[in-house]
């Protein structure tokens, strides 16, 4: 690709612009905070195989009543009959307990790591479509920019046209002190003179409108814009190289098929066994509880019955052998948005292309223009030069004189609008085949 004159080498003002447009821009800054989303749902994915601790604990009073029936017996030699009835035994005491637990995960049927990289290809797709987004910014800034430079080139001619009405008036009001003119001339020119006015103040008020647009863009002072002064010159760009995959949106389509691959690969883990780890550490206490005892009906007391340490350790599995085909639901709508990706891909390619054909050939067009316009602008500019000549010779009236001055006009700004449109073109030709990226215009 041949080097963009215009924006890479002596536009620093552009450049600016379009950087802080980027900084700026809303719509940017929600697609990178939905991208950070993205990489917070892997980054919790990660940490699901970080063991898990709790700490748990607590102390209450208990009251309570328990019912006990066992078989009858006898004490031996003394015969004395035990459990013959059930008994009720009231109670009240107190419990305090607490403890450690600690769970992670063994192995989760691949379903985990294969989730992280369906986010990670998830992230890469909207990194690009960030770029697309910076493309269409870039774009809209240097369409303003262009029409600023454009506008300033029109003031200039307008300016150099008014040059010309003033000297021609001047030798006119001598021409008619002298008695060689007549007044009409002179009110001719004034009459050419108040339409260039209009038509400057016209260029100033679209010249301050498009300063505040650049404004509203990049958030630059309108003070700092106004002073922004480019060159207007014709971009000279690659039109063999054709390279539409290289298109954001076709990289993002790629992206999201990558994306719904894993997505589809994890799900089918589902029904791979899942195995967790546990490990409980306890303490408990039960005391000063009292109780009547069912032999003696007598109030009993028990100081303290405790537990510590309680250690228990674990391993737990979970295996979904059939969920009502949900999981079969799930994998078949990700293969059908496969297939769907494949089509908008191919239909994508095909129109990416037409365009760039058509792009081609309106660059083509467009640097034809050019030097059609400039022929034009010489060709009137020798008409004017005449025409001067021959107005002043008396060999020609007011009327042709100030024709050919306003058809010198017009051939100036036609060939400063034709400059234009073939920038337009190199920028639309650049897009359409993938090859103007951000690190254009760093």
């Amino acid at each position: 690709m041949l080097p963009l004159v215009g924006v890479t080498q002596s536009d620093p003002d552009l450049v600016m612009l379009i950087n802080r447009t980027w900084e700026k821009s809303y719509v940017l800054s929600n697609q990178q905070l939905e991208r950070e989303l993205t990489k917070e749902d892997a980054a919790l994915l990660k940490k699901k195989f970080i063991p898990t601790l709790s700490v748990s604990g607590g102390y209450g009073y208990e009251l309570s009543r328990f019912k006990v029936d066992l078989d009858p017996t006898t004490i031996p030699i003394i015969n004395i009959p035990l459990f013959s009835d059930a008994a009720s035994i009231p109670t009240r005491g107190n419990v305090l307990n607490g403890g450690i637990n600690s769970q992670f995960v063994l192995f989760s049927g691949g379903q985990i790591p294969a989730a992280i990289k369906a986010l990670e290809a998830k992230e890469k797709a909207q990194a690009i479509m960030e770029d697309k987004t910076r493309l269409d910014l870039a774009d809209e800034v240097i369409k303003a920019y262009e029409q600023l430079l454009l506008l300033q080139q029109v003031e200039i001619v307008l300016e150099e046209t008014a040059k010309r009405l003033d000297a021609e008036k001047i030798l006119v009001d001598r021409s008619i002190s002298a008695g060689l003119t007549t007044p009409y001339d002179r009110k001719k020119i004034e009459a050419a003179m108040l339409g260039l006015a209009a038509k400057r103040e016209e260029t100033a008020g679209k010249r301050n409108l498009l300063v505040k647009l650049l404004h509203t863009y990049s958030g630059i002072g309108v003070d700092t814009i106004s002073k922004f002064r480019g060159a207007l010159m014709p971009l000279l760009v690659d039109t063999i190289t054709n390279t539409v995959v290289n298109r954001p949106e076709v990289k993002a389509l790629e992206a999201s098929t990558i994306a719904l691959q894993l997505k589809q690969k994890a799900l089918k883990k589902e029904f791979v066994p899942k195995v967790a780890g546990l490990v409980s550490l306890q303490y408990f206490n039960l005391f000063d509880m009292k109780f009547k005892s069912p032999l003696t009906d007598r109030d009993l007391k028990l100081n303290t019955f405790q537990a510590a340490p309680l250690l228990f350790m674990g391993v737990g599995f979970k295996w979904e052998v059939f969920n009502s085909g949900k999981t079969r639901s799930e994998i078949r709508q990700a293969q059908l948005e496969i297939k769907k990706n494949a089509n908008t891909r191919s239909e994508a390619l095909e129109k990416l292309d037409l365009l760039w054909q058509q792009s081609k050939l309106e660059y083509q067009v467009a640097n034809h223009n050019i030097l059609i316009k400039e022929k034009q602008e010489e060709i009137n500019k020798d008409a004017l030069d005449i025409a001067t000549r021959s107005y002043r010779e008396g060999l020609m009236g007011i009327t042709e004189r100030l024709a050919a001055e306003m058809e010198y006009q017009q051939a100036v700004l036609d060939k400063w609008l034709a400059i234009q449109a073939q920038r337009r073109a190199a920028v639309q030709l650049l897009k359409s085949n993938g090859t103007l990226n951000p690190k254009i215009f760093q």
